[in-house]
């Protein structure tokens, strides 16, 4: 049985006492635009008729901060409600925040307060910005300010006495004059003369808008946080604004709001006189934070070994390790572990006072079910799930361990090597966060075919994602035990473990590797009814290709991610061939074309044109991928037709906010204009990306989707993917197997028998289950068009005893010996679950979802 993340239909279940789960998350990256990062604070007077104005953001609170975050680098955002002395609070806030639930929920569920008297609390909003709110030093500071009347005098206090006195006027002038603190001051109505409204934003160097229609407050609120970050940002918008409902849009109170915003020069933020006593909330960073000191009392860990059989390209991996309870009263101990995210889990069992405890797969809900009611009925009884820190999924579990007592931990997982720039690459993580008196990694490869290389680079840092292949790690130790097989040994001993930090090793141990190939049909095998063939020819010269780059250049690319995708696409650009024909078309709200007419030939002096575009790109703007992607499609379509592989290179760091924002419309619009079913790459840069609308767009028009992660390392990850597209092989691949119909069956077949194109250095594996398991010969024929026309391969493979073919298998770990069926049912629930990922169809997703669950069960 499987559990894994790709199928997160899956948990494991298992009796035990007092297990816990813990969820990882990573820390959002703390960027800012030119100027220092912008901090805006929104305050809603939830009195008498103003309530409806924050009934209004309500609706969407959350797609709002989405938008602002992704748009305006390192913006924070707090929110003030407020009522009345006497009403059932005075001020409720939250405190300036990236936590997109923690505001999302506030704005909910806030309660309106009663109200429909004058004055209101205006005064008490001031007082707090001012001692309550944990503004950065440096920072761009608004308030925004929405109200319908005036606050309390100092005549009111004195009238009522038993309530602390706050003088408005004296809270502007520190905010303003020594704080540095912008207002923006929304009157609505027209419930009072002004002059409390007008002195706010003329004191502060702010704007005074008048509101009279509530529906219009979306728009002011964006439109506001756009001024704040730059007047450019501010004209896209209004467009955007002016673009709806056919060009009906904006409205008068809109435009009118949009001209003060523009034409009405703010007056410079006031320089502040003394110094202040801010409230800090940094985010962590790598090259400041002091290296933690180990915990003395914290459970020790005796063991972690970890053992890795690789077979034909299917990994299988073991990881036991020992952890210790060393003082003398129970508690918790965690085992974790990181996997890479494309691995199954197969196996899982503990040792814990002598007693064996293995781990049941069960579907999510029915283990969940399982779970309450052993607890119900007092029994000892843990629910295991797998969060997804990065790219790797980690495997997280606390149980209680007597005193001085220790438990041992078992974790078997599985996955099959993906070829990338003709190696394979097998993972491993070693994060264990302290000295371990002993630890070990060994893995033994075993192929068919001889082995070309075998290379153990230098362990990789968690924060780097790139692989160099010219180093070698100087403490793994390498064994060639037959042409065909190697042995990788390595182990640490505390002092080198202690060398290299205070709290061990951490980083990724990778082993590299590759088998001989021909010009040929490749390699097939076949084992107790099921086959695998591997496909993957040598000496093959490249195709010329069609390539659209579709680059964001909205305002969350600013900073670092701009300056990496930029030398990114220069290293790219300089790697065309004469052959290719290309085009560059940068995005945001708005589309910034180098060629806008066709793609143009890659001669020296166009891709020197298109350098020089990309290097003056800026980063401004919201998120238009339906335009852009419509507008890329349109651009392939300019060239007459051709037998070149056709493909857009798609780059975005955020969710689509501007145009048609929603997803099944973008990947609907996108399918319908891609006729021609031209392979769409997209890549998805750091966190706040919307992957899945990538993963549907990339699936849906035969490519695939990738992660670029937000580290130091960007660009060479951009480089690295490029590197894997830039050489088509073959195009309008097409595979037989023979005799067809008596011996494949169709439905179990992994991968079409249709490939549209193969590129250089990758690897094409094709699983099925024989319906005839008592053939003699397995026959198969490829054809493709490769550089210099048509090509054609054809093999015979002879079953021993006319029933299998077997190989002589390592020894190992138990279930080698049926990998043909493991890794047909690892292809098929990835494929059925791709296509459950590309559907828009909730009954045929249900149903996708529904298979790929009972053959993971079933395994």
């Amino acid at each position: 049985m499987w559990t894994t993340g790709v199928a997160t239909c899956l948990v494991l279940l298992f009796s035990l006492q007092n297990s816990i789960v813990e969820c990882a998350t990573a820390p959002v990256p703390d960027t800012a635009g030119p100027g220092g990062p912008i901090e805006i604070l929104f305050s809603f007077d939830t009195t008498g008729s103003m309530s409806s104005v924050l009934g209004q953001v309500r609706g969407y609170v959350q797609d709002m901060i989405q938008r602002l975050q992704s748009d305006l680098p390192g913006i924070r955002i707090g929110v003030f409600a407020h009522g009345d002395h006497g009403d059932v609070y005075v001020t409720r806030f939250i405190d300036l925040t990236r936590d997109v639930t923690r505001l999302t929920d506030f704005v909910k569920k806030v309660p309106n307060t009663g109200g429909g008297d004058s004055p209101e609390c205006y005064e008490c909003v001031l007082k707090e910005a001012r001692q309550n709110i944990s503004w950065t030093p440096d920072s761009r500071r608004s308030l925004v300010m929405i109200g319908d009347t005036t606050p309390h005098t100092v005549q009111w206090y004195q009238s009522h006495p038993k309530t602390p006195a706050i003088n408005w006027e004296h809270e502007l002038n520190i905010l303003a004059k020594e704080m540095g603190v912008r207002i923006y001051s929304i009157q609505a109505l027209s419930h009072s003369d002004g002059k409390f409204w007008k002195r706010l934003a003329t004191e502060s160097g702010g704007f005074h808008l008048r509101l009279n229609s509530f529906s219009n407050i979306f728009d002011f609120i964006m439109a506001i946080s756009y001024r704040e970050y730059g007047l450019d940002l501010l004209k896209a918008y209004e467009e955007e604004v002016r673009e709806r409902n056919e060009g009906k849009g904006m409205t008068p109170e809109l435009q009118k709001m949009f001209n003060e915003l523009k034409t009405s020069k703010p007056r410079a933020r006031p320089q502040r006189s003394r110094p202040l006593k801010v409230i800090t909330t940094p985010a962590p960073s790598r090259t400041t934070t002091p290296e933690p000191t180990p915990d003395p009392d914290a459970p020790k860990i005796l063991s972690l070994n970890v053992r890795s059989d690789i077979a034909y390209r299917w990994a299988t991996t073991l990881v036991t390790s020992t952890i210790e309870n060393n003082v003398a009263y129970p508690r918790e101990v965690t085992f974790q572990f990181q996997l890479p995210k494309s691995a199954f889990i197969s196996n899982f069992t503990m040792l814990i006072d002598g007693d064996i405890v293995v781990g049941q797969v069960k579907e999510k809900e029915a283990a969940k079910r399982v779970y309450e009611k052993a607890k119900s009925a007092g029994k000892t009884a843990g629910h295991v799930r797998v969060t997804k820190p990065k790219k790797t999924d980690e495997f997280k579990l606390s149980v209680n361990v007597a005193a001085n007592s220790s438990a041992r931990f078992n974790l078997t997982y599985s996955e099959l090597l993906e070829r990338r720039l003709g190696l394979y690459n097998h993972e491993i993580h070693i994060n264990p966060g302290q000295i371990i008196p002993d630890l070990t990694v060994d893995v033994y490869i075993t192929e068919s075919k001889k082995l070309t290389a075998v290379k153990v680079p230098p362990l990789l840092s968690e924060d780097m994602n790139t692989v160099s292949i010219v180093q070698q790690n100087p403490l793994a130790t390498v064994k060639r035990t037959a042409s065909n097989a190697a042995t990788i040994n390595y182990s640490l001993s505390p002092r080198q473990q202690k060398d290299m930090s205070a709290r061990g090793v951490s980083g990724r141990f990778i082993v590299q590797y590759d088998v001989e190939r021909g010009q040929d049909v490749g390699e097939v095998q076949v084992v107790d009814g099921y086959f695998v063939h591997y496909f993957s020819p040598e000496g093959l010269k490249p195709l010329n290709k069609n390539i659209m780059f579709i680059l964001d250049t909205s305002g969350s690319m600013y900073g670092t991610k701009l300056t990496q995708m930029k030398d990114a696409m220069t290293t790219i650009l300089s790697q065309l061939r004469p052959g290719d024909y290309f085009n560059v078309l940068g995005f945001s709200n708005f589309l910034r074309y180098w060629k806008n007419e066709t793609m143009v030939l890659a001669t020296k002096d166009n891709i020197h044109k298109a350098s020089e575009f990309v290097k003056n790109l800026v980063a401004v703007g919201g998120t238009n991928i339906n335009k852009a992607i419509l507008k890329g499609v349109d651009l392939l379509n300019s060239l007459s037709k051709n037998d070149r592989p056709s493909m857009i290179v798609f780059l975005t760091d955020g969710t689509p906010t501007a145009g048609i924002t929603k997803s099944s419309d973008i990947t609907k619009n996108l399918q319908e204009a891609n006729s021609d079913q031209y392979k769409i790459f997209t890549l998805g840069f750091g966190a706040e990306v919307d992957f899945t609308l990538l993963q549907k767009m990339a699936l849906q028009n035969n490519g695939l989707a990738r992660r670029i992660y937000a580290d130091s390392d960007a660009a060479l990850q951009l480089k690295g993917f490029y590197s894997t597209i830039a050489d088509p092989l073959l195009s309008e691949l097409k595979i037989d197997y023979l005799p067809l119909r008596e011996a494949v069956d169709q439905e179990d077949l992994v991968t079409t028998q249709e490939i549209d194109t193969f590129y250089s250095g990758s690897e094409l594996i094709l699983a099925g289950r024989l319906k005839n398991n008592a053939i003699s010969v397995f026959e198969t024929s490829l054809q493709g068009q490769g550089s210099t026309g048509v090509l054609q391969y054809r093999s015979n493979t002879f079953l021993a005893d006319g029933t299998a073919k077997y190989f002589k298998e390592p020894t190992g770990l138990d279930g080698r010996i049926k990998f043909t069926e493991k890794l047909w049912a690892y292809l098929t629930i990835k494929g059925i679950l791709e296509k459950s990922l590309k559907t828009e169809n909730a009954t045929i997703k249900a149903e996708l979802k529904k298979r790929a669950l009972a053959m993971s069960l079933k395994v």
